[in-house]
């Protein structure tokens, strides 16, 4: 028997059922930890299974690169023959793909860079500040802060569709955010919200390259819809012209984060209006414990923003007498972040890796994280990343960027920054910049000149003058990807560096034995876009915020700061008990109690900061605190 046989005998009859579907849109509406992203695995699995003969490929789009990792190394388990035809990613990285080939005919660039750094985005944002305040148009100091509420606006698609408002301070975000747009392609960059947009743009204004992706990817599928941003949606929209239907969607309406991803439940009631798809319900939780079902149920029931014939979520674990939930009142935040550290050091080490700790707050975690530290248990901050955090590999990174775009200051600077840090060297980037355009010399050999004078002899110094000399050469990387290994003085600490290392190997072996001065584009585009989570260790306690991360299962799950204006937060209770902001919080909620498998505990403290707090109303709510 084959393993995807294997997998599919396993699989519930309703989840065979989507699994089977062939032709047309399809809506999964699936309750936490109901085996929606196993449905999505085995049926691009299926699909390839039946076209081993045929040249059409499926497109999966995934809301994190995690879990475009996860799908595809069990699709290469199922179909190691065939799982080349499945593209698997996020969003933004098809949408890279799509520009570089096709971008022209918009006016694009295919050399194009990608910002993915705040750092990068802001500077970017000042520059269109700064150009706009020398062309006479009024800038206030106030406009530096925007650049979160014009990422807002990309992320609903509203970029380009400015019309004119009654409100003031609407129509200036707007001009702003235009302005920011035009600074991008001044300089011929994009950010991941900009490269959705203008995706959607080109679709748009030329169907026919829609079309030919339609023919390309005759199956197209969707994890985790419901965090779809609306950009996103619209992309979707824009590329399925001409009636095309085959679409299979897999949501969660009760895990949606409006405010924190701009996803939108809308878009859940607009695919069924749209694309009209056969819904299936999986409300079958394979994972939690019943009474956390139970609980969780009891507390999502009162959102009243729910899709119509949703129905409740029920678990098909047996029942036990064990006491699953665990309910621990502190005095203050900060007894709060000791007690917690303090159980999960006498609980032992063999527990530490399947721990997990969740607040709202990140300080909330991070509180626990310097308690953790004091006690000597190994622990990780579960974060989202869009960049290389050590100076190593971001020296790497801009190095190759550079033999791409040989003209690109600010990577630059990146660059002579990054070696300063690890290097400890105190070089001039601007200087060297200015320099380099005096002598219309390349950056790379400005910098090289320079480092070569500052450390002559050294050996990280001639393995980057054969890097230079040898682009083509896969030993020449190997060779300084080891010498930073040496440097990393204790890999067991989960250094950036280590983890860096482990991200950039994984990335490059991809490309190995296909790396050359023509194939180091791609290879690099691939490492900057997707390096989006930070990767999973073992035997260490996990630490994150409710937003961050929303997939993975732990056996024994803290949550911590269920205290009114903590979770839910003061903003959201300030807009009233049925407001949308409120529902959010709710759903937030619901989403990291049902990440246990076996054990849960909740805490809350009787102040924050000094400031007094009572109980969630979500305690109350979930029938725990009366």
């Amino acid at each position: 028997m084959s393993t995807l046989q294997a997998a599919l005998q396993q699989l519930t009859r309703p989840q065979r059922r989507a699994v089977d579907w062939q032709d047309g849109a399809m809506l999964v509406l699936a309750g936490s930890s109901s085996g929606k992203t196993q449905v999505l695995t085995c049926r691009v699995s299926r699909i390839l299974s039946g076209m081993a003969e045929k040249r059409f490929r499926v497109l999966a789009f995934t809301s994190t690169n995690k879990a475009a990792v996860e799908i595809r190394a069990q699709v290469s388990a199922y179909m190691p023959e065939l799982y080349e035809k499945a593209t698997i990613g996020p969003y933004h990285a098809f949408c890279e793909q799509v520009l570089r080939q096709h971008g022209v005919h918009i006016d694009i660039d295919p050399y194009f860079e990608v910002y993915s750094l705040d750092a990068d985005r802001e500077a970017v944002f000042k520059d269109a500040l700064r150009r706009a305040d020398s062309m006479g148009q009024y800038v206030s100091i106030d406009d530096e802060r925007c650049l979160g509420q014009i990422d807002r606006l990309k992320a609903r698609g509203e970029i380009g569709d400015c019309v004119e408002s009654r409100d003031s301070a609407d129509n200036r975000i707007q001009w702003l955010c235009q302005l920011y747009h035009e600074e991008l392609r001044r300089t011929n960059a994009f950010d991941f919200n900009t490269l959705i947009t203008e995706t959607c743009r080109l679709f748009t204004t030329y169907p026919e390259i829609a079309r030919f992706y339609q023919r390309s990817y005759r199956f197209w599928l969707i994890d985790e819809f419901q965090d779809a941003s609306r950009a996103q949606y619209k992309l979707i929209r824009s590329m399925a012209t001409h009636g095309f239907r085959n679409i299979f969607v897999v949501a969660d309406d009760g895990q949606t984060i409006d405010a924190w991803s701009s996803a939108n439940l809308q878009n859940i009631r607009d695919f069924e209006s749209e694309f009209e798809p056969n819904r299936l319900l999986l409300p079958t939780n394979v994972h939690c414990p019943p009474q956390v079902i139970e609980m969780a149920s009891r507390l999502i029931i009162h959102n009243t923003s729910q899709l119509s014939g949703k129905k409740r979520s029920r678990a098909i674990r047996p029942d036990c007498q064990a006491d699953f939930i665990e309910l621990l009142p502190f005095g203050t935040d900060l007894n709060e972040s000791e007690g917690i550290a303090e159980r999960i050091m006498e609980a032992g080490q063999s527990t530490w890796g399947d721990t997990l700790v969740l607040a709202r707050r990140k300080r909330l975690v991070e509180s626990v994280a310097e308690a953790l530290a004091h006690r000597g248990v190994t622990h990780q901050m579960v974060r989202r990343r869009t960049e290389f955090l050590s100076p190593e590999i971001r020296w790497m990174a801009a190095f190759l960027r550079l033999t791409i775009r040989p003209l690109d200051e600010r990577c630059f600077i990146t660059l002579v920054k990054s070696y300063n840090a690890f290097a400890h060297a105190n070089l001039d980037a601007e200087m060297l910049a200015s320099r380099a355009k005096a002598d219309a010399t390349s950056y790379l050999d400005v910098w090289l000149h320079a480092v070569e004078m500052y450390s002559a002899g050294d050996e990280f110094v001639e393995k980057a003058r054969r890097a230079m000399g040898r682009l083509d050469n896969q030993r020449v990387w190997n060779d300084i990807v080891e010498l930073f290994e040496k440097q990393d003085s204790d890999p067991s600490e989960h250094s950036d560096l280590s983890e860096d290392l482990t991200v950039w190997r994984t990335a490059f072996q991809r490309y190995h034995g296909r790396i050359s001065e023509q194939s180091i584009p791609p290879s690099l585009w691939d490492i900057r876009l997707n390096l989006i989570d930070s990767p999973t260790k073992h035997q260490c306690i996990s630490l994150a915020t409710i937003h961050t991360e929303n997939d993975q299962q732990f056996r024994h799950v803290y949550l911590m700061g269920m205290a009114d204006e903590e979770l839910p937060s003061y903003h959201s209770l300030q807009r009233g008990p049925n407001s949308r902001e409120l529902e959010e919080e709710r759903r937030s909620c619901f989403g990291a109690i049902t990440r246990t498998q076996n054990r849960l505990t909740l805490s809350w403290a009787n102040s924050y900061n000094g400031f007094a707090r009572k109980p969630s109303r979500f305690l109350f709510e979930m029938g725990l605190v009366r």
